[in-house]
C-alpha cells in the first residue's frame, strides 16, 4: 500500500480544483457588493474583475474535470453516473453564467465601460452564487451520502 497513488490523478483531479472556483467567485461578488457601497475605491472593481476572470477559468477546469470523473465511474449511463448527471446540470449552467458575465464585463472594461455597478450585472452575479451553492451542495451529497469518489478501506 502507498499513500500516493497517481494511477488515479485524472479521477481525483476534480475535487483538488473545485475548491478554486467557488473561493474565486464568491469573493468576487463579495467585492462587487462592498464596491457599491465604496465607489470611490477602484481597487475593488479591479480585484473584482481579475477574480471574476481567473474563477471563470477555473470553474471551466472543474467542468472538464468533473467529466473526467465522471468517465471513471463509467458515463452517465451507470448508476452513479445518473446521480453525477444531475449534479452536472446544475454545474454546467452556472459554468456558464460566470463564464457569460466575465465575457461581458471583459468588453466592457475593454470599452473603458464599467457594468459591475449595474443591477443586472449584480443580478447575475447572485444567480451565478445561488448556483455555486446547489452545485456543492449536490456534490458534497455525492460524496458524504453516496460514497461517490470514496473507497473504503482499513488504516493499517
Amino acid at each position: 500500500m502507498t499513500l500516493l497513488d497517481f494511477s488515479t490523478i485524472f479521477r481525483d483531479l476534480h475535487p483538488m480544483v473545485i475548491h478554486f472556483p467557488i473561493a474565486l467567485l464568491v469573493v468576487s461578488v463579495f467585492l462587487d457588493i462592498l464596491g457599491r457601497f465604496r465607489a470611490e475605491n477602484a481597487g475593488l472593481k479591479h480585484a473584482s474583475y481579475i477574480l471574476l476572470l481567473l474563477g471563470s477559468l477555473a470553474a471551466i477546469v472543474a467542468v472538464i474535470t468533473g467529466d473526467i470523473a465522471l468517465l471513471a465511474v463509467g458515463g452517465e449511463q451507470s448508476p452513479i453516473g445518473k446521480l453525477v448527471a444531475q449534479h452536472e446540470s446544475i454545474a454546467v449552467p452556472t459554468t456558464l453564467v460566470f463564464v457569460g458575465i466575465a465575457i461581458w464585463r471583459l468588453i466592457n472594461q475593454r470599452k473603458g465601460k464599467d457594468i459591475s455597478s449595474s443591477n443586472l450585472f449584480l443580478a447575475l452575479e447572485l444567480v451565478g452564487v445561488v448556483g455555486l451553492l446547489l452545485t456543492g451542495l449536490a456534490g458534497g451529497n455525492l460524496v458524504f451520502t453516496y460514497g461517490i469518489g470514496v473507497e473504503g478501506m482499513k488504516i493499517p
